[in-house]
């Protein structure tokens, strides 16, 4: 697959690789926002619920229950949003 995201994910993924003095964890979601209404991608239809956009002092902006998938390789990432699409 070609695109921004997608050569965006395969560099950081490379760069991850590369440092060998550090650990990373690299999280994924899948949402779309459309007519003011949030859909995580992840997650059939049957089990999507209402998700809303939140923000604490201390987390920062977040979505509760958004699907977060842990990856460590570029295949994975497109499995995902494959998946989502």
């Amino acid at each position: 697959m070609g695109g921004i995201v997608f050569y965006s994910m395969e560099d950081l993924l490379s760069q991850i690789k590369a440092d060998e003095k550090n650990e990373y964890t690299v999280k994924v979601s899948y949402m779309e926002i459309y007519n003011e209404r949030l859909r995580d991608l992840l997650v059939s239809k049957d089990a999507r619920g209402v998700l809303m956009i939140l923000e604490d002092p201390l987390k920062g902006i977040f979505i509760p229950d958004l699907t977060e998938y842990t990856i460590s390789t570029n295949e994975e990432f497109v499995d995902l949003i494959k998946r989502g699409n």
